[in-house]
């Protein structure tokens, strides 16, 4: 960073930046990483995955909504691709020579929003739903590469997309596997809009045998 003074054809301070590149060297093996989990799972359970990769490194896991993902367009984490990617320059400062330069003429303009919110205050109402957002914090792998995780899955029926990731001192490596959850069975009433006192109504369920053998027969009794 260049600062030149004050001069006869400038009324103010003058600053300049500039920048080098610095070569990564790309020729290591990364830190290979693969995760094992059976390809289906149930909600409100217990879920172990084991990651293999190098004895000795430091392993990480996350397990987040597959559709949620989706949604935002978030790739699975890889930290080799991400520090050796050619990417377009990003630069940003931070001092406090803008305490010394004049300001150029004019007002910074204040950014205003909104909108679904009235003049109360008062936001939409929350929907209630589950967002399965998972994470395990860094442990060591065994002597022989592994490393175990348990995590314990919400009541959901969605995809978990688990995404670890591996790292040496010298060494990165990442893997993520996709894995349904959902129930065996799912039950889903179809209840009436709206009751009176007094009305009577007939609900019907609807059964979806995901997981189960055919062939089963079912029973509703009232309590």
């Amino acid at each position: 960073m260049l600062v030149r003074g004050r001069n006869e054809d400038a009324s103010g301070l003058v600053r300049a930046l500039g920048l080098a590149w610095l070569g990564i060297n790309q020729t290591r093996a990364p830190c290979r990483s693969r995760s094992k989990r059976h390809p289906f799972s149930a909600p409100r359970s217990t879920v172990e995955v084991t990651v293999c990769t190098a004895p000795g490194a430091q392993v990480a896991l996350a397990a987040v909504d597959e559709g949620i993902l989706r949604l935002t367009g978030h790739a699975a984490p890889d930290p080799a691709r991400w520090f050796t990617a050619k990417r377009r320059l990003g630069l940003d400062s931070r001092d406090d020579y803008g305490r010394l330069i004049l300001p150029a003429e004019g007002e910074a303009g204040i950014l205003r929003q909104g909108g679904d919110e009235d003049e109360a205050g008062a936001g939409l109402p929350a929907l209630p739903f589950v967002i399965a957002s998972l994470f395990e914090s860094p442990r060591a792998a065994d002597a022989d590469g592994v490393a175990r995780f348990r995590f314990e899955v919400p009541d959901v029926n969605t995809a978990l997309r688990l995404s670890a990731v591996a790292w040496e001192p010298a060494r990165t490596g990442a893997a993520a596997l996709s894995v349904p959850v959902r129930d065996r069975l799912v039950a889903e009433p179809a209840l009436p809009r709206f009751l009176a006192p007094g009305d009577k109504a007939r609900i019907w369920i609807f059964l979806h045998n995901v997981e189960l053998l055919a062939g089963y027969r079912a029973r509703l009794s009232r309590r």
